[in-house]
Formats: structure tokens, sequence, C-alpha cells
């Protein structure tokens, strides 16, 4: 069977959970004897790059966006981009399976037609707010997680919020489409004319999209609630578990190192929605007496964001920004914590930072959102706090004892182990069935 996985980025240059997730899920393919092909996105020459067979078994297409317009009209519209390209790799790969991580220019409705119309079976997973939501984190005027439901009119309003538009003037935007007027106004003062317009359009191509895939893959609740609000049969919705890690070298210990003082971490992207801030104003709530140490070990985030997560690191020594760490030292730095933060403050579709730190045995601190709350509710060994609130965080760093969480990883390791392999057996069977009635079809 060949199966070909398509993403945004390159799996060299991104350390995102998208990128991770479909590193991971191509691992358990290769080991059940799958050839696997992967393509992806990036902005230089040529247009087509075929890679070939690396190291890791995998074959790697690259398409270049180069000199493709990218206005927010194309994006509201969801224009295709490398289509052309695309069709090129289908047939050099001729692919059993095509799997997308993503919905947007690169993972169009064409994207997914070009897919069908070359006999293979498609698949979606969604990964991330940003998948559905205009706002990108599924944060109703950026306070309380909404369901998802992709509404004309309350989304403008909340897209046109995000922007700093006035309360009575959003009320007329939100609700009547005056894209026409735009076209009198320059070109920087047409954004909040267009919006409705542009959600009208990102709605109609939504659909276009999902009524294309074979099966829209999910691995957290809260997205298959969102998937059905949103008009997506039940029958053609499937979950698949995280992939676990094929080797995440850890040393199993429950003993610390020693150490005078309470030692944290914090691993992921340095972005707003990610939480860091909420940590390290939760350290400063602290008394300087209070003897801990945080780690933010963190890959790189929007600029503005980085310079404020430094300068809150200067005012307290307790808080180190650490550069990002490679993959195979990660696991012992979470077993050398008493605990893993994840303070986001969007709902999570995964996270792996929580998976992984369960996978160590290391306790988790997170948000009480969608995704986070999942995982723990499921496996335990982590304790919530309401999403944003520094001070309740504080007192959990100050005073909870973490090492009663701990516990043995291996039956963790075992029942995700075992939770994922049932469904991608089950994903496995799925596509071999497709690919026998398409032969019999071309027979």
């Amino acid at each position: 069977m060949r199966w070909l996985m398509v993403s945004q980025d390159t799996p060299r240059d991104v350390l995102g959970g998208t990128e991770l997730y479909v590193r991971r899920l191509s691992e358990a393919l290769l080991d059940r004897g799958t050839d696997v092909s992967w393509t992806y996105y990036s902005e230089g020459d040529p247009d087509l790059t075929k890679e070939g067979v690396q190291e890791d078994g995998i074959e790697y297409y690259r398409i270049s966006g180069r000199n493709q317009s990218r206005t927010r009209e194309q994006a509201w519209q969801i224009d295709p981009l490398g289509l052309n390209e695309f069709r090129q790799v289908l047939q050099l790969a001729q692919p059993d399976c095509v799997h997308f991580n993503g919905f947007g220019r690169n993972q169009s409705p064409e994207h997914f037609a070009a897919a069908k119309e070359a006999g293979a079976t498609v698949l979606m997973t969604y990964h991330s707010p940003g998948q559905s939501c205009a706002r990108w984190d599924l944060l109703y005027k950026g306070q309380d997680v909404c369901s998802g439901l992709i509404d004309v009119e309350r989304c403008t309003d909340c897209v046109l919020h995000r922007i700093g538009v006035p309360a009575p003037l959003r009320a007329v935007l939100s609700r009547a489409d005056l894209s026409q007027l735009a076209l009198v106004l320059p070109r920087s003062l047409q954004h909040p004319f267009v919006r409705r317009k542009g959600l009208q359009d990102y709605q109609r191509r939504w659909k276009e999209g999902m009524a294309t895939p074979d099966r829209v893959v999910w691995h957290a609740a809260w997205v298959r609630d969102l998937l059905l609000f949103n008009g997506v049969p039940e029958d053609r919705l499937f979950h698949l578990p995280l992939p676990p890690p094929r080797s995440f070298a850890v040393t199993d210990s429950k003993e610390l190192s020693p150490r005078s003082h309470r030692r944290f971490a914090f691993i992921g992207r340095l972005t707003d929605i990610k939480g860091a801030h909420i940590l390290t104003e939760a350290v400063r709530l602290l008394p300087p007496e209070e003897k801990i140490e945080v780690l933010l070990v963190g890959a790189k985030g929007p600029d503005e964001y980085l310079e404020r997560i430094q300068k809150e690191c200067e005012k307290d020594h307790r808080v180190k920004l650490v550069p990002p760490a490679a993959s195979h030292l990660i696991p012992n730095i979470m077993c050398d914590s008493d605990a893993v933060i994840v303070p986001s403050l969007w709902p999570e579709t995964g996270p792996y930072t929580v998976l992984e730190a369960l996978w160590t045995g290391t306790p988790v601190v997170g948000s009480d959102r969608a995704g986070i709350r999942e995982l723990i509710n499921k496996w335990g060994g982590g304790v919530l706090f309401d999403a944003g609130n520094a001070r309740q965080l504080a007192r959990l760093l100050a005073d909870y004892n973490f090492q009663s969480l701990r516990r043995d990883p291996a039956i963790f390791r075992k029942n995700l182990c075992d939770d994922f392999n049932a469904q991608i057996d089950a994903l496995f069977q799925l596509v071999q069935t497709n690919e026998s009635r398409r032969d019999e079809y071309i027979c």
C-alpha cells in the first residue's frame, strides 16, 4: 500500500504538533510495511522537487508557492496554490491513500478532489482551531471558548472585535454585505467592509472541502463536536488517537536529581495562545523566598511575544528562557522536573506535550481547556487550573504535592499504544477496502 502525507510545512524545520503527528503516523505506517511519501510546501525554487527516499524511509516532494499572489480575499476563498504540481506528485507517487493535514490554499477542496480523481482514499485530519476559525484561536472575542460553528454574522463580529472595530460599527458590518462599498475606499480601509463576504466565501469553501474526504480524522472529542456542528456527517468521522513515539528515550526513574527547590518546565511554541506569560505571571506572584525554577523551553514564535517573554524573564531570575532543545533531550528535561506546565489559552487538539510528559511519568499542570482536560481526565497524572488564572497556578506551583502524581509510565504507554494500534488498524482496513473497490472498478 502507498500512503501520501500532505502538510503545509517541512518536517525538518518545523517543530509544531502537526508535523510531529505526521512524522509519528508515518513511522507507524512504515512499521506496517506501507510505502510512505510526504508532500510539503516552501517558498523556494524549483516548483516541484522530488527529494528521493531519505534515511527515515520516506520519499519527500517539495512544492514551491513562488510567484503566486497571496491576498486576503484569496485566502478567504481558498484559492488553490500549487495544484498542478500536486497533480504531478499524484502521478509520481501513485498513492492508494492521500492524507491531508490542513485546510487552506495548499490543501484546498480542489486538492482533495484531485486526490479522489486519482483513485485514492482521501483522509483529512483536523489539527488546530485555525483550520475552521477566522480568529485562529476559537476564543470568542478573545475570551470564551467557542463551539466552533461557522456562523457568518457572529464570526464577522468576533473578527472585527479582534482588530478593534467599535461595537456599533461591528453590528452594521456583521449583518449586512457592504463589500461593494469597499470598492470606492482605499485598500487600507477595505478590510472591515469585506470581512462578512470573506466569511461567506470561507463557509462555502469549508463545506465544499469537508464534503470530499472519505473520512475526516479527529483526535480530541471537541473536534468531533465542531465537525458535527458544521455539518460533517457522523459516519464520515474517524477517531485516531495521537500516534505515540516510535522511540522516546527516557530514563525510567521516579527520583529527581538532588536539589533544594522545585523545578518546572514549559515546552512549546512561544506564542500568546500557548500561555507562557500566564506561567511567568504566576512566578512573579510568589514571594521572592519561594525557591522554584521554571525552564521555558520554547520554539520561537512571533518576535513581539518573544521580546515580551524575555523582558519578563529579566524581572525574575527564577524563570529561565532556554533555546529549543533537540527532541532526544526533551524526555530527560521532563523527567527531571517536578511537573510540566501546559498553560494554553485555546483548546488543544492534542497536545503532544501532555502526552509526552505522561509518557515519561512526569505530572502535568494544565489549563482546564479541551484537549488537555480530555487527556488528564482519561489517563490521570495531572492537575488542572482555570485557563488564564495565574494566581491559581501560583498556588499549585508552591503547594501541590506533585510526587503523589508520579506513576509508572509503562501502564500509560501500553494503554496508549493499544488504543492507537486498534484505531490505526481499523483505518488501515478502511483504506484497503477502498483500494479493493477501486481495483474492481478499474477492472
